[in-house]
């Protein structure tokens, strides 16, 4: 497979990560159930892997820039995306199969309270937002969802240790905002260098 038959793929994956962020956030804000949980979960799993897809597909984008802190910022991210898929697995298997005995949230053993969706994926999008800012063709608005996203992820992170339920409303609101507008934003913001990247490729 050549570059730009990759970057189509990567730039299909942003708006099905975008989607999936927008479904697990309306099943997250909502009271805890069967259903929610297993939806949220299914749409973690399948944002987590999209992004893979996405963030190696920006890594060859911007491997001319930064590189050292374009490695680290693409190694957590992958960290954070598996991290991600594991959490989502996690809520899909309780909601198809709901343990008599165990409490309705118990922390993951991989991902405690998010600290690898939530916390080193808002790390990675921060670090990965400053390698694309310093690509002048780069949008400011691009680079702007990118630092808002990064930022409100690792506050959420933060506000899981303190108040552990999603539905609190100190919790509920900044996880609106980066679920539903900022980060599938800068998902399909991404997606849009993929895009024109493959057209490029196609062209030379």
């Amino acid at each position: 497979m050549d570059n730009a038959s990759y970057w189509r793929i990567a730039a299909s994956c942003g708006p099905i990560a975008a989607a999936s962020i927008v479904v697990f956030t309306v099943a997250a804000v909502f009271q805890p159930g069967p259903v929610t949980i297993g939806l949220g979960g299914a749409c973690l799993l399948v944002a987590g892997f999209a992004s893979t897809v996405l963030i190696m597909g920006l890594a060859h984008r911007l491997e001319s820039a930064n590189s050292a802190f374009l490695q680290w910022a693409v190694l957590i991210a992958v960290i954070a995306a598996v991290g991600a898929m594991v959490h989502g697995g996690y809520r899909l298997g309780l909601a198809l199969h709901p343990p008599p005995v165990l409490p309705s949230d118990v922390p993951n053993d991989l991902d405690p309270r998010g600290l690898l969706t939530f916390g080193l994926g808002g790390l990675s999008i921060l670090v990965l937002s400053w390698a694309l800012q310093r690509m002048q063709a780069t949008p400011a608005i691009l680079t702007l969802a990118g630092y808002l996203s990064g930022a409100v992820l690792m506050a959420i992170y933060a506000g899981r240790l303190v108040f552990v339920y999603p539905s609190n409303r100190l919790m509920a609101v900044p996880a609106v905002i980066v679920g539903l507008v900022l980060l599938p934003a800068w998902y399909v913001g991404v997606a849009m260098f993929a895009g024109r990247q493959a057209s490029a490729g196609s062209n030379n």
